[in-house]
């Protein structure tokens, strides 16, 4: 999503983006490209697209009255532009999204009108669009930053990274995001909001990725991170990831600590985020009536994440009273495109309560699901995926593509 990441990143690292000028720069640029304008129609009349070229690379501090003519001609003020940079509008709503305040986010996001289009104005969107998951709109706002991201500032660089690397963390693309999470790793951040976030990052992404000395060393120091303001919830859910990787060993002691946490009411975002993963702690630690019971209890089965494992305690307990309750909740839920990596689950699992011919099944894991989850990973669905898999080739005597899979390939 980013081009030449690493290069962006060793840059970053090594103070080169800490020049002035770099509000000129990309605001010309992001204001060209909104405008779909070429260099030579935005130099026309004014100066060479050379010129111009090496303006919005910021290879050259240039004259006043080269910035002010190309301002009007995409109708900005030059006069009122150091009063439209939009710091502390960016700093506001990376305050409200770090406290995981997402009303906040959503009513201060209604406030703001933009005068001019800058970096920190299409941050400030990527927090808004990442919070409501408007993926589509923040391609494009990343696709913006890509393209001037020759004029960030180090903080705006370190922020665009971070925010790409969430977008691929949110939507299971852990192998993505782990290219992301390298590069933060190396890089000296200051603001100890996104320093902290970047590590919560880095054990969230090490986890599915099976990078465990990894994870343990970004607990460690995310550990020393936590302040004053540092919300609660943020670090029930880092605990709840640490107990998710403890439960295979120590089953009764992760189980004992996730039943602590328990909401009178779901009354956030945030909230549902962490009885999710209080669950997946509790399908690790295999209590699974628990968790099926959990879920009909807050009545989240009508989210395609709960419904999956509505049906994953199914599976995994061969309760014909529960697979019915799953097939029943299937028809009533209501679909995002985001979620796809749980929907994929869903219709596996519908298969395989109801299908009546082995191969049915097979086909679907061998030309669906296993090409999908190269790329999106869950610590609890590519599992069975791989174990059904192997199994279904075994009941059909086809041993040696059997072995063939366990030995090349992997889900």
């Amino acid at each position: 999503m980013i081009t030449k990441l690493k290069k962006f990143s060793d840059d970053i690292s090594k103070g080169k983006y800490n020049l002035k000028g770099h509000q000129y720069s990309q605001t010309i640029k992001a204001e060209r490209i909104s405008h779909n304008m070429t260099l030579e129609e935005m130099a026309k009349g004014i100066c060479s697209i050379s010129y111009l070229c090496k303006l919005e690379n910021q290879d050259i501090i240039p004259a006043e009255e080269y910035v002010a003519a190309l301002f009007e001609k995409v109708d900005i003020d030059y006069q009122s532009l150091s009063n439209c940079e939009g710091v502390s509008e960016l700093n506001s709503i990376l305050e409200y999204y770090f406290l995981w305040d997402y009303e906040k986010v959503n009513d201060y996001y209604q406030t703001i009108k933009w005068q001019t289009k800058n970096a920190n104005a299409s941050l400030f969107n990527c927090f808004y669009y990442l919070v409501n998951k408007k993926y589509d709109k923040f391609k494009q706002e990343i696709a913006m930053l890509d393209e001037i991201k020759k004029s960030l500032k180090e903080e705006q660089g370190i922020m665009l990274i971070y925010l790409v690397c969430s977008y691929y963390a949110r939507t299971y693309q852990f192998k993505e995001a782990y290219k992301y999470t390298c590069c933060l790793e190396v890089i000296n951040i200051e603001n100890p909001k996104i320093r902290a976030m970047s590590l919560e990052q880095r054990v969230f992404i090490s986890y599915p990725m099976k990078s465990y000395p990894r994870m343990l060393r970004a607990l460690e120091a995310l550990k020393k991170e936590y302040f004053i303001s540092y919300p609660p919830k943020r670090q029930i859910l880092i605990e709840l990831v640490y107990q998710l990787f403890r439960a295979k060993d120590y089953p009764e002691l992760s189980e004992k600590i996730a039943s602590r946490v328990n909401f009178e009411s779901l009354s956030s975002i945030c909230d549902v985020d962490v009885i999710y993963f209080k669950c997946l702690v509790l399908l690790a630690a295999k209590e699974y009536k628990v968790v099926y019971e959990e879920v009909r209890g807050y009545s989240l089965g009508d989210q395609a994440r709960f419904l999956a494992m509505i049906g994953y305690c199914a599976y995994r307990l061969h309760n014909d009273e529960y697979e019915q309750t799953f097939l029943a909740l299937k028809q009533k839920v209501i679909y995002e495109v985001n979620d796809i990596i749980h929907t994929k689950f869903l219709k596996f699992l519908e298969l395989k309560f109801t299908a009546t011919k082995s191969y049915e099944l097979l086909e679907y894991i061998k030309y669906d699901l296993i090409p999908f989850s190269h790329n999106y990973l869950h610590q609890f669905y590519n599992e069975i995926y791989k174990e059904e898999y192997i199994d279904l080739l075994c009941k059909l005597s086809r041993y040696k593509e059997a072995v063939y899979y366990m030995m090349n390939k992997t889900i």
